[in-house]
């Protein structure tokens, strides 16, 4: 309940104007028969990724955002194929590719919760750390981690976002819960425009 207090506090204070210039590459990690690890409630991670980005998609386009969505449903899209479908698509001049692959984590120790950032280690990973920097301080995240991710191997920015854990109770609870998703997709999309 706090977070979305401070949410509706904070949102309206940022400007969305610049939005209509960004490109938005949406990734659910996962998906066909790789369904990802499966949730102490049961539920598979892909399917969650499934949730998120759709309604992320939704809530970037309700800001002038365009959203190209790389895998949808039972897509058997690799993460090669994923890569080079953001680095083969045609940009308009002036626009601000970027692409945030949304995940699930896990660990043995079922008390860990919480979101995490990642960006590559390519020639976009400064650009790719500023926007992570921006979406972590959006989420109060502790640290924007960095990895050798083959989906984060593109030509844009890029910010892999586990959104919760599935091995916490709770988290894997309020993933489910459409709210608590919209809180933290508002936050995403606020850090997207953060300065």
């Amino acid at each position: 309940m706090k977070q979305i207090i401070l949410t509706l506090l904070i949102l309206p204070f940022i400007s969305f104007s610049s939005f209509a210039q960004q490109v938005v590459f949406l990734d659910a990690g996962h998906g066909g028969e790789d369904q990802g690890v499966i949730a102490v409630t049961g539920v598979n991670e892909a399917e969650i990724n499934q949730m998120f980005v759709q309604e992320l998609k939704t809530y970037c386009e309700t800001k002038g955002m365009t959203v190209v969505l790389l895998n949808q449903g039972k897509s058997n899209l690799s993460i090669v194929d994923r890569a080079a479908f953001v680095n083969n698509y045609e940009v308009a001049k002036g626009q601000n590719p970027i692409l945030i692959s949304i995940h699930c984590n896990y660990a043995k120790d079922e008390k860990i919760s919480g979101q995490e950032l990642y960006v590559g280690k390519g020639s976009n990973a400064e650009a790719s750390k500023r926007i992570a920097t921006n979406i972590q301080k959006m989420l109060g995240v502790q640290e924007v981690k960095q990895k050798a991710l083959q989906v984060l191997s593109v030509d844009y920015p890029a910010v892999l976002i586990e959104v919760g854990y599935l091995s916490n109770l709770q988290d894997a609870n309020s993933l489910m819960n459409e709210d608590d998703r919209a809180v933290i997709i508002q936050k995403i999309v606020a850090g997207l425009q953060l300065k």
